[in-house]
């Protein structure tokens, strides 16, 4: 790399072949990639995480459903914005889901039953009627969990409906 150094018996001579200048110039290029790359790993983590919590969701709109089909029986999901978390009711039995704090509903279309979002399906597994859930984290990134109609098809997407 610098062999003009070396040509002139360079004082700076670390150990064979490599010179303090030669090490110094490595060792600022890595620097400058960890900079890089360091805080696009951090971009990272964030989107997984609301990509997980969404995938959680859509996982739940999908055991409700088949959990009604299956039983004959009504399943319910009720979701309370402002505190983040929402229920699964399945024949008759609660189970709340918290949603991570660095992520937050930023959108729901459901009905209200009783005063709280509800997404019902019926003893054939057909949803009350179609609509979505959005989730924000903080960076601003945004998914929604959206659910059609009649079929009940449950998909994510980066695009509101």
């Amino acid at each position: 790399m610098f062999t003009f150094l070396r040509e002139k018996g360079c004082p700076f001579r670390l150990m064979n072949g490599v010179s303090l200048l030669e090490l110094l110039v490595v060792i600022s290029l890595l620097g400058i990639l960890a900079l890089i790359v360091f805080p696009a790993a951090g971009m990272g983590k964030d989107y997984y995480l609301l990509e997980t919590t969404a995938r959680s969701l859509a996982v739940n709109m999908r055991l409700a459903q088949s959990h009604a089909f299956t039983t004959n029986q009504a399943t319910f999901l009720v979701f309370y914005r402002f505190s983040n978390r929402y229920y699964v009711e399945l024949s008759g039995k609660k189970e709340w889901i918290y949603i991570p704090e660095e992520i937050y509903i930023c959108a729901i279309n459901f009905p209200k039953a009783g005063g709280w979002e509800t997404l019902r399906f019926n003893s054939l597994g057909t949803p009350n009627r179609g609509g979505h859930i959005g989730l924000e984290n903080r960076r601003g990134d945004k998914l929604y969990v959206i659910i059609t109609p009649v079929t009940g098809r449950v998909r994510i997407s980066k695009n509101p409906p």
